[in-house]
């Protein structure tokens, strides 16, 4: 038969078992009743780290918000957005971008602007000439623009430029009239594609007077080749 100390130990070791488990159960229960309290309130629970970084980034806002509070009125001021000018090179292709064609476009305008392409195009090697740290990214607002500027010419000559005679019988010969595809489209096209292929280039890193020296052969061979 067991002794009263066996009898004992055992009353004592299920008291601690019972409130080792009363305390658990309870553990379990207020934790289940606050994941429930989370999820209704739409929250949720964040580490230590998480919780820096919250608060490092609410500083943050905090800080901006008075630097930017206006003087005596005690309320953030409009956010002032720095725009970077465009370089020179291309405010130069806005004149030719934003001009009317000529009356007499066909045989005096479209030649004028084909020149002031080139000479834009000129101007900008120029620049990269005596600046070869030019990056991409300080010179991409020329390729856009110059790009968009061979479209105006195509548009331009499209909208005016008389693709046939209109009595060939008896009006004299006149060799601009039968080029009229290769002045409204082919030309301005090959031009962009010397646009592209020197875009690539810079893209790809700065570019090298040998290359600069290339580019401009290519586009005087363009006005050669494409005869306009």
């Amino acid at each position: 038969m067991p002794n009263g100390n066996s009898l004992r130990q055992q009353v004592e070791n299920n008291v601690a078992l019972f409130l080792l488990g009363a305390l658990f159960t309870g553990f379990v229960a207020g934790w289940g009743a606050y994941a429930t309290v989370l999820k209704v309130n739409d929250r949720e629970t964040i580490g230590t780290d998480r919780r820096k970084v919250l608060e490092s980034f609410e500083k943050q806002i905090k800080d901006r918000d008075s630097a930017l509070t206006s003087s005596g009125s005690g309320k953030p001021g409009p956010v002032m957005h720095t725009v970077s000018p465009l370089p020179e090179y291309t405010r130069a292709v806005d004149s030719l971008l934003t001009s009317l064609p000529q009356d007499n476009y066909q045989w005096d305008g479209y030649r004028a602007d084909v020149d002031e392409l080139h000479r834009l195009v000129d101007r900008f090697l120029d620049y990269l000439w005596d600046h070869p740290d030019t990056t991409y990214a300080q010179a991409q607002s020329f390729y856009a623009a110059i790009d968009e500027a061979a479209s105006v010419v195509t548009l331009n000559a499209q909208k005016t430029f008389a693709w046939q005679k209109e009595n060939p019988l008896t009006e004299p010969y006149d060799p601009r009239l039968p080029n009229y595809n290769q002045k409204v489209f082919i030309g301005p096209s090959w031009f962009r594609i010397r646009v592209e292929e020197l875009r690539k280039e810079h893209k790809r890193g700065s570019l090298t007077r040998d290359l600069i020296r290339e580019s401009r052969r290519n586009f005087n061979e363009w006005r050669q080749k494409e005869g306009i």
